[in-house]
């Protein structure tokens, strides 16, 4: 399906805030995709106003193309960015939790549903995966998802639901945009540039989880570049997001 993205000034931007609020981070990054040395911390961006209008502005650039006239927001992040994306397009707006209060209206969605054809709004996606429950949840009201869009998308396959639904997935950035506008402004340099580009092309995850060796290069050059490593010590992890039994020293 056809889908947006911000173009390369708007890319760039958004790239050039998160080295701003200094989104790139290391460690033991466990989500549910795979375990990772590095992560992009998008969330950092709501602490600032002028990055937060930003993201905003470029997310209506695209959101102005759809056919849509409800803005959706995901529980959590997505709510700070259901409100300022409203702002800037004049778009209604709601907010959807994960599941619905136990008490007062018992409704999964918070706000009045004025509107037939919804885009759901979060901060970022690997796969896609358990937004389908969100849609559900406006399906209820009447509300049909048409579009998704997400500030940063890690390129992974999104799951089947998209295809089968007819909803189009969109993102302000990819992983290799952000990996080499770093490299190219000097933020990283070469030699981590290719650590965690190699790293994110190896669709090997249960490979790249576990060699540990690997993981400890990319540390040792991220702290000479300046990073600070987050969540790493001789604690017993289990990568329960990969489907294995085992337990793993991190």
């Amino acid at each position: 399906m056809d889908y947006f993205v911000a173009d390369k000034k708007g890319k760039e931007r958004i790239c050039q805030a998160l080295i701003d609020e200094k989104a790139l981070m290391f460690g033991k990054i466990i989500p549910s995709i795979n375990a990772s040395p590095f992560y992009i911390e998008t969330r950092w961006l709501f602490s600032s106003p002028k990055h937060l209008k930003l993201v905003a502005q470029e997310m209506t650039t695209i959101i102005k193309k759809l056919d849509v006239d409800l803005i959706a927001g995901c529980e959590f992040a997505g709510v700070p960015l259901a409100s300022v994306v409203s702002l800037e397009t004049g778009l209604p707006a709601v907010y959807i939790r994960k599941k619905p209060k136990e008490y007062g209206s018992k409704s999964a969605i918070v706000g009045q549903v004025n509107g037939t054809k919804a885009i759901l709004v979060d901060d970022a996606s690997g796969r896609g995966a358990n937004k389908e429950l969100f849609a559900k949840y406006l399906e209820a009201e009447g509300v049909r998802v048409t579009d998704m869009i997400v500030i940063y998308w890690t390129n992974h396959p999104l799951v089947p639901w998209y295809e089968e639904h007819g909803v189009r997935h969109h993102q302000l950035f990819l992983f290799e945009d952000f990996a080499h506008y770093a490299r190219d402004v000097g933020y990283i340099s070469e030699t981590l540039h290719d650590m965690i580009w190699d790293w994110w092309k190896d669709y090997n995850m249960e490979r790249r989880s576990l060699d540990f060796k690997r993981w400890d290069r990319v540390f040792e050059q991220a702290k000479k570049e300046g990073f600070t490593i987050f969540n790493v010590s001789n604690e017993r992890v289990e990568i329960r997001s990969l489907g294995l039994e085992q337990e793993i020293h991190c």
